[in-house]
């Protein structure tokens, strides 16, 4: 029976997360403010996923605009499910605009797709379908909306300040929902110290280097700029 609701949700569901996915919610640390703590973009998704809840007729709970929650079901614990409306940069190299969804016979094109707006969608759908089936829910459900996953968790940190941990819950991401964990991440900067002077007799001399958007992106280029020392007047001209 659930399934052929999902069926029939198809269209809007679709058209939910088309609307999700053409919000460019890069935190923007240049535009942040009390109104928009992590930038307008992010901001934008937040209150555009509360908007979809309260049209379906759940209640939706606000800190600060920065994290957030929608709630359904009834019970003593809460369950969570632990969702974000951020994504990296977009960066260069695509076929289509990102941020305007191209839907073909198997796939939906755009930022986020994956991680996570695909998956915030469809869980809230799976919320919402339960919900209107009937359900007899033995716990709270808290669907809670990040907008800082990406880079620093300011929006976990500042929701569970105030907010009521669950008593159990799940993150739907990437994949959804067949990952069962991932992999750690390091992050570190590598400073160059020594000079090329300090070199026994170098035969070159780096420049520059440039490479990603954010530490938690694969790059999609590498920039490096070199000055070779046969050639170096010739190399130093071309940079000026």
């Amino acid at each position: 029976m659930w399934k052929d609701k999902v069926l029939a949700y198809e269209s809007q569901i679709i058209d939910d997360l088309k609307g999700l996915l053409a919000i460019e919610s890069v935190r923007d640390d240049s535009k942040a403010s009390d109104a928009y703590p992590v930038g307008p973009g992010p901001r934008k998704a937040l209150d555009y996923m509360y908007e979809i809840a309260e049209r379906d007729g759940f209640g939706t709970h606000d800190i600060d605009h920065i994290a957030g929650r929608i709630e359904a079901g009834a019970g003593e614990d809460v369950f969570g499910i632990l969702c974000h409306v951020d994504v990296v940069p977009a960066g260069d190299g695509w076929d289509t605009d990102p941020f305007d969804p191209v839907v073909t016979s198997d796939k939906i094109i755009a930022r986020g797709t994956l991680d996570d707006k695909g998956p915030t969608i469809a869980a809230y759908y799976a919320v919402k379908i339960l919900n209107e089936m009937n359900v007899d829910w033995k716990k709270r459900i808290h669907i809670i909306i990040g907008t800082d996953e990406e880079s620093d968790w300011k929006c976990t940190d500042r929701y569970f300040e105030t907010e009521e941990m669950p008593t159990l819950g799940f993150a739907p991401d990437a994949e959804f929902p067949a990952i069962h964990g991932e992999k750690g991440i390091s992050t570190f900067d590598v400073i160059q110290t020594a000079k090329a002077e300090d070199i026994d007799e170098p035969d070159y001399e780096l420049y520059s280097f440039v490479s990603g958007q954010r530490y938690n992106m694969v790059p999609d280029e590498a920039i490096a700029k070199v000055l070779v020392k046969e050639n170096m007047t010739d190399v130093i001209q071309s940079f000026e």
